[in-house]
């Protein structure tokens, strides 16, 4: 289940604080928050968000809560790859690559709070 929520001062300071933005001037971070196409939703436990071999198009990141990924490996294993603790951007590579498909399926492990932006 997702739900669509307000972007307010709270999470832009959580986006601000991840390395892909934090180093920033302040001018650039307001130009980015107009320019760009974004959606902020509050997402359930236990919710997949990303499948792996889904085509990644979007630029992701956890503003609260906590994701687990997993890959199905060769003989068809679940195997756990890492948790990601928020605030963080995740699959950022995979945006711009050729094959751009996702190496790994990301699951919540707690109520969650997930920006997606176009590239």
């Amino acid at each position: 289940m997702m739900k669509s929520l307000t972007f307010n001062d709270c999470y832009k300071e959580k986006l601000f604080s991840i390395p892909l933005f934090s180093e920033l001037p302040d001018y650039l971070k307001s130009e980015i928050l107009k320019r760009l196409d974004f959606r902020l939703q509050e997402i359930n436990e236990n919710t997949v968000i990303l499948e792996q071999g889904d085509i990644c198009c979007n630029l992701y990141v956890l503003l609260e809560g906590t994701l687990e990924v997993n890959i199905i490996d060769a003989n068809g294993n679940e195997v756990l790859i890492e948790h990601i603790e928020s605030p963080r951007a995740f699959a950022t590579p995979h945006l711009f690559k050729k094959d751009n498909r996702f190496p790994a399926t990301f699951r919540t492990l707690e109520k969650s709070v997930l920006l997606t932006a176009t590239k």
